[in-house]
């Protein structure tokens, strides 16, 4: 898969929240410096679906919003997102009653459930405490955020009703392949709860779990290297925040071959490396998911670009070879040092970078990292143990923002009815997949249905500027609004503003946003990344 991978400059494009083992190795990049392009509307097929508002109360009319916004050309729902649909003025009519399973006159269902174990639980507090909030934290904290949208956003005389079981299943297994029989006995249990939609995030809402959503006819918001080509094939009933694999992967091989091959290794920590011609190799878990996006990789830069990988690496991500991490990193860098490697694409988990760059600093070994972007606090995992290695890194996402200017921080101080109130761990993991829901939701209009939840998506307004998630875009088919990204080179002794603490993604090429859907066609061909230098 990709080296860079994106989501965001807490980035990833994705999440974790309650645990983060095997995170969201959704690749990086995609290139065309500006904003996102408008929205198109629901095309004819979806029709049948289409969001239909009795006179006087469609999304722009004259009025006043739930929030208290006044409606208007332009006006968006609620103040404080740059992601929100366009403002509804309050509804006052019949919403139709229940129009589809999980919903009825007054509530829509939503479930959230856990997936992990206690052992993988103690393991990632182990790698770094305090990092992680209990389910208890994060059950509560997604309930926070429900009460604030179910307050501010317009559902037709309906609200959102969360409900969060311990599952069955195990993120682990499930992404390593296994785990199906539990995945679809927790889907189970979403439908005995009554659900509409399930919200268990990037972690949780694996494939095979949502895929077990989808037969039982359960919306899913939130997964991990998902396709767009495969959730459509199940629609209408999978979402996330992005970015999928396809858009990724091709946008990947785009920076890579126009920014990186047949240039010197610059930033590479060793002054023989950096000398040197790039030559290239891809770290990756060894489970379908990461396997078929990484393949994405290999073939759209031999294919389009003809570059071809010096090797590609593949490692296990199960619970047991997860706790065997620091054996497999050494045998990882011994065999990329051996084979003369001076870029390293790491399509990782967040755990095992801190692990290979520990094993690299203890070899001698100092490449260039193309590391998924997993935002300042994970990115410190492996920077803590090794800042020599990690400031050669390059990764994708969004810059951050100080919390001041972060919607999920505002919306958690609003939903808590305290302006000072201290950010608690996951905060902004937790509230991306919750966004997009309610968004959907609004969308949708009266009649809700996955139908109407659907093409409610395909309306939505593309997302204003400056964005902490980067910008959004929405179209016909559009299951991953995921558009664009920036990319950022890490410095482990500057200040981060988005906490204050040391360790933070700088932007490269003056911080230019790039979009995923041309390509890398703006990106100036066989010209190196100009990031920040690091001391």
């Amino acid at each position: 898969m990709g080296p860079m991978g994106g989501t965001r400059a807490r980035v990833l494009r994705h999440y974790v929240p309650v645990v983060v083992g095997a995170a969201a190795v959704a690749l990086l990049v995609g290139l065309a410096p500006t904003v996102a392009p408008q929205a198109a509307q629901p095309s004819a097929a979806s029709a049948p679906g289409r969001p239909v508002y009795p006179p006087g109360d469609a999304p722009g009319d004259p009025g006043v919003a739930a929030s208290g916004v006044r409606c208007g050309h332009g006006a968006r729902q609620v103040f404080w997102s740059r992601y929100a649909p366009y403002c509804q003025p309050a509804f006052h009519g019949s919403n139709g009653g229940s129009t589809a399973p999980g919903v009825t006159g007054s509530t829509i269902t939503v479930t959230f459930r856990f997936a992990a174990t206690s052992v993988e639980q103690k393991l990632f507090e182990q790698v770094s405490p305090g990092t992680f909030a209990t389910p208890a934290q994060n059950a509560a904290l997604a309930q926070q955020y429900v009460s604030l949208f179910n307050r501010q956003y317009d559902l037709y005389g309906r609200k959102v009703v969360l409900k969060v079981f311990d599952g069955k299943g195990d993120f682990l297994a499930e992404l390593s392949g296994t785990g199906q029989a539990a995945a679809q006995a927790d889907a189970a249990t979403a439908k005995t709860l009554g659900a509409f939609a399930d919200v268990s995030g990037t972690i949780f809402n694996t494939q095979p779990y949502n895929d077990a959503l989808s037969a039982q006819h359960i919306i899913s918001v939130g997964g991990l290297l998902a396709s767009a080509s495969a959730m459509r094939a199940h629609a209408p009933y999978q979402y996330f925040p992005g970015p999928d694999c396809e858009k990724t992967a091709t946008s990947t091989a785009a920076v890579v071959a126009r920014s990186m091959a047949g240039l010197p290794a610059i930033y590479a920590g060793s002054p023989a490396l950096a000398r040197r011609k790039r030559t290239f190799a891809l770290i990756s878990p060894d489970n379908a998911a990461y396997v078929s996006c990484g393949q994405a990789v290999v073939d759209d830069l031999a294919q389009k670009y003809g570059i071809h990988l010096q090797s590609w690496i593949k490692y296990n991500l199960s619970l047991n070879a997860l706790q065997q991490a620091a054996a497999q990193a050494a045998n990882t860098i011994t065999q990329l040092q051996s084979a003369g490697v001076t870029t390293v694409l790491c399509g990782c988990d967040p755990i095992t970078p801190l692990f290979l760059a520990q094993d690299a600093a203890a070899q001698n070994y100092h490449p260039e990292w193309l590391a998924l972007g997993y935002g300042d606090t994970f990115s410190r995992l492996p920077s803590a143990v090794s800042p020599s290695e990690w400031d050669h890194s390059i990764s994708g996402g969004i810059a951050p923002v100080p919390p001041g200017l972060q919607e999920s921080a505002i919306a958690y101080r609003l939903a808590v009815h305290d302006a000072t109130a201290a950010l608690p761990p996951s905060y902004e993991y937790i509230y991306e997949p919750l966004l997009l829901l309610f968004d959907g939701l609004q969308a949708a209009g009266p009649h809700l249905t996955p139908q109407s939840f659907a093409a409610g998506i395909d309306s939505l307004p593309a997302s204003l500027p400056g964005g902490e998630f980067g910008p959004w875009a929405f179209g016909p088919g559009t299951v991953d609004p995921s558009a664009g990204f920036q990319l950022l080179r890490w410095d482990s002794a500057a200040t981060s503003v988005q906490d204050g603490k040391a360790g933070t993604g700088l932007p490269c090429n003056g911080g230019a946003v790039y979009l995923y859907a041309d390509r890398a066609a703006s990106l100036p061909d066989h010209r190196q990344l100009q990031c920040p230098a690091v001391p």
